[in-house]
């Protein structure tokens, strides 16, 4: 039975994938899990790469898209194309530091096994502005996929990206299912060397993808409105 499903949209920036993916295949145990990127309108070296890597029978799965489709929408199609029971969505910039192999996957998975309620659980857990309200950060987080597809997953209104992540744990929430920061609750941001996470083996620069869309602080701006009309106190 396929057990995880790691779902990584990219855009371009091949250097990074490459980063990544090294990382993943490094530290986790692909015997019970896939991989599926979703080339979102990528013009560099990043399809003839995947394409390898299933030649050498690794377990990757890859969805091509000439033009890009919006973050949102990578991963809902990405989750729609795969078959494992958790859906792991993560960002083409993380990388997976030293650590036992599968322990990123394990810390993930606990929260699950420990309370049938948990819809969500990643690294970084953060308060919302326009809600007040918590959510997981999406560039790593784990998803029960039966609950993905119970709340229709992300909506494809924040296109190309931003604030989906925040929609998607609030509609989990007010539907009476938990969201869990990992390695444990501390109930406050963990202590960030800068993009390190304490106590869980993951660096994510998040500079280096979001920033470079067009009309980033637009896009910012209006996703952020949809929020405050939809949860704003």
């Amino acid at each position: 039975i396929m057990n995880v499903s790691i779902i990584i949209p990219t855009y371009n920036r091949f250097d990074l994938l490459k980063t990544c993916l090294d990382s993943v295949e490094k530290y986790t145990n692909l015997k019970d899990k896939e991989i599926v990127i979703v080339s979102n309108g990528c013009k560099d070296k990043t399809v003839r790469y995947i394409k390898l890597k299933q030649d050498t029978g690794m377990p990757y799965k890859l969805l091509e898209f000439p033009r890009p489709i919006g973050f949102p929408k990578a991963i809902n199609v990405g989750a729609l194309a795969s078959d494992g029971e958790y859906l792991v969505f993560l960002n083409n910039d993380a990388v997976i530091l030293l650590s036992t192999v599968d322990i990123w996957i394990d810390c993930l998975m606990k929260p699950f096994l420990e309370d049938s309620l948990v819809a969500v659980s990643g690294p970084v857990k953060v308060e919302n502005i326009e809600s007040k309200m918590c959510f997981i950060l999406f560039f790593c987080a784990m998803v029960k996929r039966s609950i993905y597809e119970e709340l229709s997953g992300v909506d494809e209104i924040f296109s190309p990206g931003y604030g989906e992540d925040v929609d998607f744990c609030i509609r989990a929430q007010l539907n009476g299912y938990r969201i869990a920061q990992i390695p444990y609750e501390t109930g406050t941001l963990p202590k960030r060397n800068g993009f390190d996470v304490v106590n869980y083996p993951i660096n994510h620069d998040s500079t280096q993808t979001f920033r470079h869309i067009p009309d980033h602080n637009k896009n910012y701006a209006k996703n952020s409105q949809i929020l405050k009309q939809r949860y704003g106190k």
